[in-house]
């Protein structure tokens, strides 16, 4: 493995397969269940889609448009790595400085990192990053950032994050002493 640079700044976008692939999915849940409503329902699986339509369709419309417009929204990089901080654009625009980073561990899909309690309290966080804590019993001082519609790098997230974690926050410190 190559020395990773930490000088400049990394820009880690979205995985665009992935993500008009989870598009074309909803749209086609979408269109069989409209379609299973307004056919006659002639036999028992007929009759049970048509009844999971009125189910499930109302939950699908609006989780469609929510993925198409987290598709635009934000718009460029997602992850933005740099030697002042990392910002997870699909969370919040505002860049968390090394030095508020107290930790860093990688699980299954997810890295955490644990954020001083005092940086915290004033950085606010999306719902569907506060969903996630909630699901995955995140601690209110970490940050949850998934793999999953991120595009895949060279190098290992955590491994990326740690190196300019471990090459910026001296720097930060004495900067701020």
């Amino acid at each position: 493995m190559a020395k990773l640079d930490t000088s400049a700044e990394m820009a880690i976008g979205r995985d665009w397969v992935k993500s008009l692939a989870l598009i074309g999915i909803c749209v086609f849940v979408c269109v069989f269940f409209v379609h299973a409503i307004q056919s006659e329902a002639s036999g028992y699986y007929q009759q049970r889609a048509k009844t999971g339509g009125y189910l499930i369709l109302p939950l699908m419309v609006p989780f469609t448009l929510w993925v198409v417009f987290r598709l635009f929204v934000p718009f460029g990089p997602l992850l933005r790595i740099s030697p002042d901080g990392f910002a997870d654009r699909r969370v919040n625009t505002r860049l968390v400085p090394w030095s508020e980073v107290k930790n860093i561990v990688a699980r299954s899909e997810f890295v955490t990192l644990t954020l001083s309690r005092g940086f915290t309290k004033s950085y606010s966080m999306s719902l569907g990053q506060r969903l996630l804590k909630w699901k995955r019993k995140a601690g209110p001082s970490h940050l949850v950032v998934a793999y999953w519609f991120i595009k895949p790098t060279e190098t290992n997230l955590k491994d990326i994050l740690s190196a300019y974690r471990a090459a910026h926050i001296n720097t930060q410190t004495a900067a701020a002493t």
